[in-house]
This record gives structure tokens, C-alpha cells and sequence, in this order.
């Protein structure tokens, strides 16, 4: 049984990569979600089949930010806490600790560079779900 990664990012982009790159990591093992909109984020959520194991959200979600959705989540997922990592490239430390007060599990920086982003991906699902190992085809 896979590990499901649900995403919320406003960025067509980020989600194909995210998808490559965690396909090439962890292969079936982990199966992620990624949608750019926030109310099909949550209808997946609350749809829990199946059930989500890690959110990576993005801060910047026009109109709104990670601290407004981040309360949506928390009230969604019922009493079970969900890791949830908030990640930008923009985001200011104001805005990274308002993501951790209103509940995010941790802040994730992007980097640039694939190789860098490939191994902080890597750290941070092994980080949540420690009982997922890095493909060996990776």
C-alpha cells in the first residue's frame, strides 16, 4: 500500500516536477496528488480514500495564502493531524511562523537547482513517513 502526498500549489509547473521527481525517488511507494485548486484540494481531503499521509502547500495561493488554508485543513482531517509543510520561495520568517501557529508541521524552503530540490523532497517525506525508502532505481 502507497503512502498518499497531497499538494495544494497555484503552479502547473511545480506540480508536474514534484511529480517527476517524487515518482523518481520513491517510485509506487508514495502516490501524490498535486491540483492547483484549492477547493478540489479540500473535497480530496475530506474525501480521505484514500487516506493522506503528508501535505506539501504552497504559501502563495491567490487570493489567499498557506495561513488561511492551513485552519481549512486542520478542521478538515477531523481530529487526525496530517503533517502539513508550507513551502516558497518568498515566503518572509513573519510569514513562515504565522504558517507554523496556525498549525503547519514544518516550513519548507524551495531551492533552486534539481539536485538540491530532489534531495530536500527526499529528506522531508522521509522526515513524515519514515517507513518509505528511496527507490533503488533512483
Amino acid at each position: 500500500m502507497s503512502s498518499l502526498l497531497l499538494v495544494l500549489d497555484d503552479d502547473d509547473d511545480d506540480c508536474v516536477m514534484l511529480t517527476h521527481l517524487l515518482k523518481e525517488l520513491f517510485g509506487e511507494r508514495l502516490e501524490l496528488v498535486c491540483t492547483t485548486n484549492q477547493t478540489a484540494f479540500l473535497a480530496h481531503l475530506a474525501a480521505d480514500e484514500p487516506p493522506v499521509s503528508l501535505i506539501l502547500l504552497d504559501y502563495h495561493l491567490p487570493p489567499t495564502t498557506a495561513t488561511e488554508v492551513i485552519p481549512l485543513i486542520r478542521a478538515q482531517a477531523g481530529g487526525e493531524v496530517v503533517p502539513v509543510v508550507v513551502w516558497s520561495a518568498q515566503a518572509s520568517v513573519q510569514e513562515q511562523q504565522a504558517c507554523l501557529t496556525q498549525g503547519a508541521s514544518e516550513y519548507l524552503s524551495k531551492v533552486a537547482g534539481m539536485e538540491q530540490l530532489t534531495a530536500q523532497l527526499g529528506q522531508l517525506v522521509l522526515r513524515h513517513l519514515p517507513a518509505l525508502s528511496p527507490s533503488e532505481e533512483a
